[in-house]
């Protein structure tokens, strides 16, 4: 109803006028972060970014309802600067707000038709100290930006590209921050597009020192470009337990080294050693020593676990594969089977594995006959027996044993 939509105004003026932010992460405006505010369901939530599990974002644009400084605002994180007039500050306007909408975010630049332009967009200070207390530093970052070049082309005389700059420090400094000396170059964004208005969504990686903490400055040097999200973040390999290995979340570093982890219960690696992983640099677990089924189980992949083999069936090795029908002629009693064992007078032979099926003993041979009997010999024959047992002929081996009588 009425009252309502007057509510969600006054959190929206609110949330502009009376917010101030100096360091990201954490400084964003509650309408544009909080499911719930001042006691009631935000609508401007369902329309938040969502991450992907190996995300976490340090500062998203889109955080704030404003980025830039106007008539009426309050103080808010970002800062613009003209420096093309004989490297003299001046009061700039040459980076706009160019949305009043809600958790918006959108700055534009597009001064190429005064001349040779440098106007610098500088972010709030972002805290680069991990969370947990142990004071460790983030050593890369990433940036990610999406906009639209505006009809910049060779023939308007306008570049495009922009330059991205860092001044690592560990303390909020607003007026260093606009103090261009202190900054170095990082990289150019360069979007693979032609002329008129076109979208680019574009990614640079940004080594970090141990200072734990930087500004980031967004430099346009004549170019016309509308920035809808700047998100700046680091990537980590999730908690999570896969390929039957248990997997706590660590961070994603460049030529991380490998890790040892546990393998779930009921499996365990070729070598009895722990499995070895690397977390890789886009938060993607990278496994070198896997984790394998003990014999007996066989691979849940719902559950991402190692289940017994049923009554009737077996495993005889590591190995992920599914459980095996207890060949003929043997026992598959009980369940976790790694043989099933040869009925009564069933045997195999001492080479052949546990798939193949038991056999019994093959009977005495048949048509046996001696002839030729002399003082020092004799000629022996036989035939095959009549029951085999259930072996091939050729498999069965004879034996005579030569008895002396006194």
């Amino acid at each position: 109803g009425t009252s309502s939509v007057v509510s969600w105004l006054v959190l929206v003026l609110v949330g502009r006028v009376s917010c101030v932010q100096d360091q990201a992460p954490g400084d964003g405006v509650a309408i544009c972060t909080d499911e719930i505010v001042n006691g009631e369901p935000n609508p401007f939530f369902a329309n938040r970014p969502v991450y992907s599990a190996n995300e976490r974002p340090l500062m998203d644009s889109r955080d704030y309802n404003r980025l830039l400084q106007e008539s009426g605002d309050a103080y808010v994180p970002w800062q613009s600067l003209d420096r093309d007039n004989n490297n003299t500050y001046m009061v700039a306007t040459e980076w706009t707000q160019t949305s009043s909408a809600t958790c918006a975010g959108i700055v534009t630049v597009c001064g190429f038709s005064e001349g040779a332009q440098e106007n610098w967009l500088i972010t709030q200070h972002i805290n680069t100290v991990l969370p947990g207390g142990g004071g460790e530093r983030l050593r890369k970052v990433t940036v990610q930006l999406e906009g639209t070049l505006n009809g910049c082309d060779i023939s308007r005389q306008c570049r495009q590209s922009f330059e991205l700059y860092k001044w690592e420090t560990s303390a909020i400094d607003r007026n260093g921050a606009t103090n261009t000396i202190n900054y170095v170059r990082v990289g150019r964004v360069s979007p693979s597009v032609t002329s008129g208005v076109m979208s680019f969504v574009d990614s640079h990686d940004i080594e970090l020192g141990t200072t734990g903490g930087f500004y980031l400055g967004v430099v346009d040097l004549t170019t016309c470009v509308t920035l809808t999200r700047i998100l700046i973040l680091y990537y980590v390999c999730p908690e999570e337990t896969s390929e039957l290995i248990s997997r706590p979340e660590s961070q994603s570093l460049e030529g991380s080294p490998s890790v040892e982890r546990v393998c779930v219960e009921n499996s365990s690696t070729e070598s009895g050693a722990n499995p070895i992983l690397i977390c890789g640099a886009r938060g993607e677990w990278q496994v070198i020593k896997p984790c394998l089924c003990n014999p007996g189980y066989q691979l849940d992949s719902s559950q991402d676990m190692c289940s017994e083999c049923p009554e009737g069936t077996f495993s005889s090795g590591l190995g992920n594969g599914p459980c095996e029908t207890c060949p003929a002629n043997s026992e598959g009693t009980g369940t976790a089977l790694s043989l099933c064992p040869c009925l009564q007078d069933n045997y195999r032979a001492p080479y052949e594995g546990p798939s193949v099926p038991c056999t019994q003993s093959p009977g005495p041979p048949s048509d046996f006959r001696v002839s030729n009997v002399t003082n020092t010999s004799a000629v022996l024959s036989w035939s095959p027996p009549n029951d085999s047992g259930g072996r091939p002929l050729y498999e069965i081996l004879y034996t005579i044993t030569a008895m002396v009588k006194e």
